[in-house]
């Protein structure tokens, strides 16, 4: 199967196959139960955004990774008052250059990321 676009060639039978990277769901991250949620109501979306934890020496490891993102959730619902982590996905990576997606609010849900964009993005 081969589709053409702006001129080139894309093999859409070998994209298929390499399918999505696998996403970490919330139990891997030990993630704290929502408060509440909300039905993105228009998909597919128009827009993506991509947090992508910041770089730190003090992420060596997977494990520091996931203390990241739970600290982060703790803060957006303790300090912020927010029903949940802001981010449908976030990306980490490690001092080994391992890269793990791990998902917040995950993929039908409105996120807390971008005023302005959170209704029509993930």
């Amino acid at each position: 199967m081969e589709f053409r676009s702006f001129g080139f060639r894309i093999d859409l039978k070998s994209r298929i196959q390499r399918g999505c990277p696998y996403i970490l769901n919330r139990s891997s991250w030990d993630a704290q139960p929502y408060i509440s949620r909300e039905k993105l109501k228009t998909l597919p979306v128009t827009h993506i955004v991509i947090r992508q934890l910041p770089a730190s020496n003090s992420i060596v490891n997977q494990q520091d990774c996931i203390k990241t993102i739970k600290d982060l959730q703790d803060s957006q619902m303790k300090q912020r008052g927010w029903a949940d982590i802001g981010y449908n996905f976030l990306l980490c990576s490690d001092s080994d250059d391992q890269q793990q997606i791990y998902r917040g609010r995950g993929w039908t849900y409105v996120g807390a990321h971008c005023i302005g964009y959170n209704f029509k993005s993930l």
